[in-house]
């Protein structure tokens, strides 16, 4: 059988701007919190961390209601993780 490629749609650059300025905004609300919560300042988060704190917390802190529901309405998982992946350009966050 072979394997089905997952399903990415067009998203016009400004919805792009858009999701991107979402995730990073929900980084700014939750990223001191997430961090103090390890116990040690020093404390870094990889990319691929920071995603996976940013995606569950988005609807409540991303300021986009219509931008966090086009994401949430993209066909496939894929589409929706490397849209916000690629908001975060740097290799580690920390304080």
């Amino acid at each position: 059988m072979k394997k089905q490629r997952p399903k990415f749609v067009k998203v016009d650059e400004n919805m792009v701007r858009r999701i991107h300025e979402m995730a990073k905004e929900t980084w700014q609300a939750i990223g001191p919190d997430v961090i103090m919560s390890t116990g040690d300042e020093g404390t870094v988060f990889s990319r691929d961390e920071v995603h996976d704190c940013v995606v569950d917390h988005m609807e409540l802190y991303g300021n986009d209601k219509e931008a966090y529901e086009y994401w949430q309405n993209l066909p496939s998982w894929e589409q929706r993780s490397r849209l916000v992946l690629d908001a975060f350009e740097h290799k580690s966050y920390g304080m």
